[in-house]
C-alpha cells in the first residue's frame, strides 16, 4: 500500500449510503461475488462498508416491495440498482 487516503470519507451508515443513493448514486455488483460498490451520480466510487450498502439496499427493497438484485447491465458494465 502507497499510504494514500481517499478523498471521501468511508461511509459507515445505512442512511449515508442512502443519501449518495437518492442523489444519483447506485449500487453495484463488484469484483469479487457478494460484494457491492456504491458509485456516485458520475459514477465514482464512494468508500463505503458492506453492511451500510446490505442495508441500504435491504431497506430499498422492502419500501418497493421487491427483491433487488445485482445483473449484468446491456452496455457490456456490470449491473447495478
Amino acid at each position: 500500500m502507497s499510504g494514500e487516503r481517499s478523498p471521501l470519507p468511508t461511509l459507515t451508515r445505512k442512511a449515508q449510503v442512502l443519501a449518495v443513493i437518492k442523489a444519483g448514486g447506485k449500487v453495484r455488483s463488484g469484483q469479487r461475488a457478494r460484494l457491492w460498490v456504491l458509485l456516485d451520480k458520475h459514477g465514482r466510487e464512494v468508500p463505503a462498508w458492506q453492511t451500510a450498502i446490505k442495508g441500504a439496499v435491504s431497506h430499498l427493497a422492502s419500501n418497493r416491495g421487491t427483491r433487488i438484485t445485482a445483473t449484468a447491465a446491456t452496455d457490456g458494465t456490470r449491473g447495478g440498482l
